[in-house]
């Protein structure tokens, strides 16, 4: 009974999410896309703690091998299911909000998260069609986050942001949250020098503002915030000893010069 009354509101909840965002594609209104990430981020929250716990609950033990859970499998399988198509809408909420306001360290989170939630799904179905422990869920799901925390280090997120974000400005006109690249490390200054300059020198105070009030960075503006970051890095690279020594400091030095 339980199962059922969990898959019938979920599937609610699809429903209405197919209707609107796959079919409509657009926002419902007086709504934004943050809004609109959160909220469906929040509901999977809610809905994969739940499914897991209640899976966790049922499928422990001796009931891994009860002869009459056939219907509760069944249930289980289309709750699975469920959560994995809520996981791909969340995923395509994600992907409106980043084509309209670029890449940022959160939305990247927010994939990361999507993506710890499928392996998560998928190691739930296979404990239940493989009769495996608890034990067995806990363990591959912790090993999994290790793997995944380990591959994101490979990847210069920085510089992926601000190319990301730069060119959807110089290809489609997007807006471009400067101050936010600005407030992000050392490694993205090749791609800021390489700004127009009728881009540079365009200020968004209010934006400036948001991130004096939120984080206690101040700019005076744009530009001028961005040769003290430039000095403030190569100030560092002039005092740097052998013991120091960074391959991505190495490099970004040897951009800007080769930028003239």
């Amino acid at each position: 009974i339980l199962f059922f009354l969990l898959n019938a509101l979920l599937l609610i909840l699809n429903v209405l999410d197919l209707n609107y965002l796959w079919f409509d594609g657009k926002l419902p209104e007086g709504m934004k896309h943050s809004e609109f990430v959160h909220e469906s981020v929040g509901m999977l929250i809610t809905s994969i703690i739940a499914a897991i716990l209640v899976i966790l609950f049922y499928f422990r033990g001796a009931m891994n091998f009860y002869a009459k859970n056939k219907w509760l499998l069944i249930l289980s399988y289309f709750w699975i299911a469920q959560n994995a198509f809520m996981l791909f809408s969340t995923a395509f909420r994600n992907d409106m909000y980043i084509q309209e306001f670029g890449l940022s360290y959160k939305r990247i989170g927010v994939y990361v998260y999507l993506a710890l939630t499928l392996i998560g799904l998928g190691i739930t179905f296979w404990k239940i069609v493989q009769k495996k422990t608890n034990w067995y869920m806990f363990r591959t799901n912790a090993a999994w986050i290790y793997y995944l925390l380990v591959i994101g280090c490979t990847i210069n997120w920085d510089v992926l942001i601000a190319k990301y974000n730069i060119n959807k400005l110089l290809n489609e006109g997007k807006n471009l949250d400067k101050y936010y690249l600005l407030d992000l490390s050392f490694k993205n200054l090749p791609q800021l020098f390489s700004l127009p300059d009728s881009v540079a020198s365009k200020n968004d105070f209010k934006i400036r503002d948001y991130y004096f009030s939120s984080r206690n960075v101040y700019f005076a503006d744009f530009k001028s915030g961005l040769h003290k970051k430039a000095y403030r890095f190569l100030d560092e690279m002039q005092q740097m000893e052998w013991k120091s020594v960074c391959l991505e400091k190495k490099r970004v030095y040897n951009d800007l010069f080769m930028m003239k």
